[in-house]
């Protein structure tokens, strides 16, 4: 059976890498299946980059995926393309 939904592509910008497993955890415990991940160290801007290739509920808004991820706590900024 397939699974409806849309694909999203999610890049979170946060400050302390050790908030990442927290972000992930929130992620997932809001109905949001990852696909593929990445991280990434940005030494510059002494931030960490969350790259997330995400499946979503067709019932879940753009706009709605936008706001849970971007007021977890860590996340400095967030971007999301699908």
């Amino acid at each position: 059976m397939k699974q409806l939904g849309s694909e999203h592509l999610i890049l979170i910008t946060i400050d302390n890498p050790a908030g990442l497993k927290q972000i992930i955890d929130n992620i997932k415990g809001n109905k949001i299946r990852i696909l593929h991940s990445r991280i990434k160290d940005i030494k510059k801007d002494a931030v960490h980059l969350l790259e997330l290739r995400t499946k979503v509920s067709s019932s879940q808004s753009i706009t709605d995926l936008y706001h849970r991820i971007s007021d977890m706590d860590g996340v400095v900024s967030i971007e999301i393309s699908n």
